[in-house]
């Protein structure tokens, strides 16, 4: 996140005018942001790209020297098919939010299973009935109610997934919404019984099941209720010159933070129960896989570095609640009462999140999913999503969520390369983040608001 308030006005006003957003219904322009309507959904298409950034190949901590390199890309999801971090500012509360990728994805590790003796006998058959009953899901015809016992659970829905490609329907009224939302009944994953247990994923487990083809994969989870935090890190920009020495002209670095995100820690940490982030203060997951050789590109080796989130397909859920500490005094890097989720290309923190020996000037990627903007009673309410890559195709768009401000929400940001698409989707309040999610129930996630919601395509 950085502090360009006038980018929603400025970003906007090259892009094409094909968007379905809401700015028909009227809007408004504070302190430089557009503003239109209200919205439970944001989709950005036409996401991939192609180009260069320059990444940072080497620094002189004494110099203040910073070299820098070329760097292409082109994808689907390109720039950020890269790692990814997860960045959080308060005031905020952060009640639970997972990682899942797809199938393959998570090859590095499995995940954690605890079947009965007579279940593991009968793993491969298990394997072969699950493939069997996704078949049988996908062959039903669009409209139909289906239910299927998937990993002993019972789980129904309406059936609006018509295969790569296919037509799809178009919901019926108020489909988006309520007790009728399809993720209230497709996000109730098997296996979410397990949620509660403090193992982490890296450790091993002969009984760890199959991995799905087609399924989703909790790849990391946090919980403030039960205390677990499995497959993150947690760290913050505390390193360095705060509390561990000078690395000279190049600042704070990342290092652990303790329970409470708020100094810094000399080991990982968990983030404390019942947790409240300050106003201005930030905090940040990355998985619990350690940086070795290059696999993280150029690093600082003066802190620990972890890896990111990578691939073209993934998906963040969280639950959160932003409190308003009526603050409001605009300060030098202050930023009061201006809450905020987003991701980073991991490179930019893993060297430097606030400064300019980093990749993010060059557009290595940025993607603010839920920001707000400004401590003014006419925005404090409203939180924003923005895209940052090269300038030339960075966006934001108009429309803008509901900040929650006395309880707590939970929302989905799925990531799509297969179809160059972004979703921020509101979710309904008993969705499960289960250890699992069938690829039927990413479709529908993905399509929560396809007709009420917000449609904004990135320039090419």
């Amino acid at each position: 996140m950085r502090s360009v308030l006038a980018a929603g006005a400025a970003l906007v006003a090259g892009l094409p005018l094909a968007w379905a957003d809401n700015c028909a219904k009227g809007s408004n322009i504070f302190t430089g942001n557009a503003y239109c309507q209200e919205t439970k959904g944001i989709t950005y298409t036409n996401f991939g790209g192609q180009g260069t950034y320059d990444e940072v190949t080497s620094a002189d901590a004494t110099t203040g020297q910073c070299e820098f390199g070329s760097k292409s890309y082109n994808g689907n999801f390109a720039p950020l098919d890269n790692q990814v971090s997860i960045h959080l500012r308060g005031p905020l509360k952060l009640k639970q939010m997972a990682v899942y990728l797809p199938g393959a994805a998570s090859k590095d590790k499995k995940v954690k299973r605890r079947p009965s003796a007579h279940h593991r006998r009968h793993d491969h058959q298990k394997f072969h009935e699950h493939n069997k009953e996704i078949r049988e899901i996908q062959d039903r015809a669009v409209g139909d109610v289906v239910t299927a016992v998937i990993d002993g659970k019972t789980v129904t829905w309406k059936n609006d997934y018509a295969g790569p490609g296919g037509a799809q329907p178009t919901p019926a009224a108020g489909s988006g919404s309520g007790s009728g939302s399809p993720v209230q009944n497709k996000v109730a994953a098997p296996g979410s019984a397990s949620a509660s247990s403090s193992s982490s994923p890296d450790t091993p487990d002969a009984d760890d099941g199959p991995i799905i083809p087609g399924d989703w994969h909790r790849v990391a989870y946090y919980n403030s209720d039960s205390g677990v935090q499995q497959g993150l890190t947690l760290m913050g920009n505390k390193g360095a010159n705060e509390c561990s020495g000078s690395w000279g002209p190049f600042g704070n670095s990342l290092s652990y933070v303790n329970s409470d995100g708020t100094s810094c820690a000399s080991t990982p940490q968990k983030l404390e129960k019942d947790n409240y982030l300050p106003t201005d203060r930030e905090i940040a997951f990355f998985s619990d896989k350690k940086c070795s050789g290059d696999s993280c590109g150029y690093v600082r080796d003066d802190v620990p570095n972890y890896h990111g989130w990578e691939g073209e397909e993934k998906a963040f859920f969280f639950e959160f609640q932003m409190p308003d500490d009526g603050k409001t005094d605009m300060g030098a890097n202050i930023a009061p009462n201006m809450p905020s989720i987003w991701l980073l290309n991991a490179a930019i923190p893993r060297m430097q999140q606030y400064g300019n020996c980093s990749c993010w000037a060059t557009g290595c990627g940025e993607f603010d999913l839920f920001e707000v903007l400004h401590p003014e009673d006419n925005q404090k309410g409203k939180a924003k999503s923005t895209i940052h890559r090269a300038m030339s195709n960075s966006a934001g768009d108009s429309d803008y969520f509901a900040r929650p401000f006395d309880k707590s929400i939970k929302m989905a940001a799925v990531m799509r390369g297969s179809s160059q698409t972004a979703h921020i989707n509101i979710l309904d309040d008993s969705t499960d983040f289960g250890e699992n999610i069938v690829q039927n129930a990413i479709e529908g996630i993905c399509k929560l608001f396809e007709n009420s919601g917000s449609t904004f395509p990135m320039s090419s």
